[in-house]
């Protein structure tokens, strides 16, 4: 079959140069059939080649800890989710840091290696850090909110063979007069949608704003700044499985954005024990306050435990099901919290006589 070339296109005056640039313009039919190659997962189920993402979060939940153990994976073959989050062809990775100490990103970087099991010769080989305590000081860093900057950082990447670049993290790495005005976003906008044209995968740390009054979390900045990632994750505060502390870090992840579709809904501790990821049992407050009231067998039906939580009964009965779909609860126990809280009732009304 003979595909016919459309052969058209359109000249625009780019404002970033003084000539005219042609805009290529495909039919329908061409754009069928056009062969792509499978994109590859760098982390399985988690991110592929070609393709943006963020990792948003309030400050010390754990986001560069998360951030360096998807480096050293991709880079060293490594496991962040054993099973799921996991890399099977090592490739180079660009870590751009801002702000922290060099002896901590060492110390980091090693942690990184056996926390996600990778291998440490290949790390050492395919993982590359650009540090700004690493640098002559004052003479300044790069500022990914200029373009002088973006095209020196695209022309290094280029040239090295490099597909992967986390940015670690916006707030030291971008620089612009209103981080919630969209016009002032544009430039790393752009530069965002540079790196996908040219194929080069990207990573972006980023803070939550603050939420006065119990709002939605949400990341800083203008709402422009979520158009050209395919994944956004949030990394939120849970509790532990076993309600120990140490000194390692947890959070619960959840997917704001999955362009490829799918739920990503799950939680994770590095123990520092041992030094390795685990996925720890995550309960929502809703559902932790409810078994926690149930377990106190003091409500005798569910009217009582919602006058209990400030609810409605439908509203107790909806989180009810969803506990035991979970096994947070079961049937059983409810039942016996139900009785046991009718007989203390019981008890209670003999004592008076």
């Amino acid at each position: 079959m003979e595909i016919m070339k459309n052969n058209q296109f359109m000249v625009i005056k780019n404002n970033n140069h003084s000539k005219k640039v042609k805009i290529s313009i495909k039919t329908a039919e061409e754009l069928a059939h056009m062969d792509f190659p499978d994109r590859e997962w760098l982390i399985k189920d988690l991110w592929r080649e070609r393709e943006h993402m963020m990792i948003y979060s309030p400050t010390g939940m754990g986001k560069s800890w998360f951030a360096w153990s998807i480096a050293t994976a991709i880079t060293g073959g490594g496991v962040i989710k054993e099973g799921l989050w996991e890399n099977e062809k090592p490739g180079k990775v660009l870590l751009i840091d801002g702000e922290m100490d060099m002896e901590d990103l060492k110390e980091r970087q090693e942690l990184s290696i056996k926390a996600t099991d990778a291998d440490q010769e290949s790390v050492y080989k395919n993982l590359q850090i650009i540090s700004r305590q690493d640098q002559i000081m004052n003479l300044g860093f790069l500022n990914l909110g200029s373009t002088h900057s973006q095209k020196s950082l695209i022309d290094y990447v280029e040239d090295s063979g490099i597909k992967v670049v986390i940015l670690d993290n916006f707030s030291t790495l971008v620089d612009m007069p209103d981080e919630n005005s969209a016009s002032c976003m544009q430039p790393f906008q752009d530069f965002l949608l540079n790196m996908k044209q040219r194929e080069i995968s990207t990573l972006l740390v980023h803070h939550t704003r603050k939420n006065p009054n119990g709002q939605k979390m949400a990341y800083r900045g203008s709402q422009k700044l979520s158009v050209t990632f395919d994944n956004i994750l949030q990394l939120a505060p849970t509790e532990s499985n076993d309600g120990k502390e140490d000194d390692g870090c947890s959070f619960h992840i959840t997917s704001d954005k999955q362009r490829r579709g799918g739920e990503i809904n799950c939680a994770l501790r590095l123990n520092s024990v041992s030094g390795t990821w685990e996925i720890i049992e995550h309960i929502p407050k809703h559902l932790r306050e409810l078994r926690d009231a149930i377990h106190l067998d003091q409500f005798k039906n569910q009217k009582e435990l919602a006058d209990h939580l400030g609810t409605d009964q439908s509203t107790v009965s909806r989180r009810i099901s969803n506990a035991i779909q979970l096994g947070i609860l079961t049937s059983e126990g409810i039942k016996d919290a139900y009785k046991l809280a009718k007989e203390k009732e019981v008890e209670f009304d003999e004592d008076d006589f």
